[in-house]
């Protein structure tokens, strides 16, 4: 789909992905401490959600991390071919990693309305 619309991340726009990246990165490890001091629930469902947002949190970050990496890749390759590559898969990375920030917004939203609840 890239292809076709001959669409493909320049240095400018790399720049800004890694600076985007490294961003919510950050805020995912901030939020890992977060949930391991939540960890300890005697809820069983709660529970779940947690374990559930965590390993959505990791993911999250690994897929942050990658996407750093290939955005700072980029602007040293010169070959058009690599940059149609990475440009599709940093795509595929910021649209997962923010349907994955989506997801845990609202799971975030399930555990604390739960604490709100007692």
């Amino acid at each position: 789909m890239v292809l076709w619309y001959e669409f493909y991340i320049d240095r400018e726009l790399s720049q800004i992905l890694t600076t985007t990246f490294s961003l919510v990165f950050t805020l995912m490890l901030a939020f890992e401490a977060i949930l391991v001091s939540k960890k300890d629930s005697t809820n069983v469902i709660e529970k779940e959600v947690i374990s559930q947002t965590f390993i959505s949190v990791v993911s999250s970050s690994i897929l942050s991390l990658i996407g750093i990496i290939l955005s700072v890749v980029i602007m040293f390759i010169t070959n058009c071919t690599a940059v149609n590559i990475i440009t599709i898969l940093v795509s595929v990375l910021s649209f997962m990693t923010v349907m994955l920030l989506l997801m845990i917004i609202k799971r975030t939203f399930m555990i604390f309305m739960n604490d709100s609840k007692k």
